[in-house]
């Protein structure tokens, strides 16, 4: 039988198709933003997504081997749905040291033009990497806080009203930052070997990261001292 379709099945055929609408994804753009991004697209001679998504991944290194330091100034990133740069930012000026190095996923609100500049603009360039596609144990101390510092507070909703985030701000700042930060310890792997077919693993005493911070003796006196202040419960 032919492949090919006789012109008098075309009207049969298109109201069999009619209603069916366009298929893929819905457009996420209004027609303004469509027309600005055509304009910036054929001036740089339409290049296709995936030569777009090379450039700027190939200036970006990928961390293989783990960070073991006890050093403070080394952030792993993970998102969910929320402020990249601003965010950062404030981050970074509530930190008591400076940031060294910053490690995040592949996600394109991390593998950005803005965050790329934020961090090697300055005059000590903060070492920026990015962890192997599909390999969520290369940021692992991040990841496995999805869940305490994001989910259990927030649920799983996507939250993408504007009004929303000064409420969101408040609790992350005044309630769970001091709650994690002063009064939570937690145990660190120290050490983990095989015995057989099992795995034995040793963790240090319980310190809240505060006391950590404190005993790693690279903040300045008068950041220690604000530390030590600031978690020293305040009765009313």
């Amino acid at each position: 039988m032919s492949q090919k379709v006789r012109m008098d099945m075309l009207p049969r055929l298109s109201q069999r198709y009619a209603g069916r609408g366009r298929r893929g994804r819905s457009c996420k753009y209004e027609v303004a933003t469509v027309e600005v991004l055509q304009r910036i697209w054929r001036a740089a001679e339409q290049p296709c997504g995936k030569r777009l998504k090379a450039l700027l991944k190939t200036q970006i290194p990928i961390r293989t081997d783990n960070w073991d330091i006890d050093r403070p100034g080394y952030l792993e990133a993970d998102t969910v749905a929320h402020g990249i740069v601003t965010a950062t930012q404030d981050v970074e000026d509530r930190l008591p040291f400076a940031i060294l190095g910053f490690d995040c996923d592949n996600g394109s609100e991390f593998l950005n033009h803005h965050l790329v500049n934020y961090y090697t603009d300055r005059k000590r360039k903060v070492g920026f990497t990015r962890s192997r596609p599909y390999q969520k144990n290369d940021n692992g101390h991040v990841e496995q806080k999805n869940w305490t510092h994001v989910r259990q507070p927030l649920g799983y909703r996507r939250l993408e009203d504007p009004e929303q985030l000064a409420a969101i701000n408040e609790l992350y700042r005044e309630y769970w930052e001091p709650l994690h930060n002063y009064f939570l310890p937690s145990a660190k792997l120290a050490n983990k070997h095989r015995e057989g077919a099992k795995y034995r693993r040793r963790h240090d005493a319980p310190q809240t990261p505060c006391e950590r911070l404190l005993k790693s003796r690279r903040l300045s006196s008068g950041a220690a001292k604000a530390k030590q202040k600031r978690k020293q419960p305040t009765v009313s």
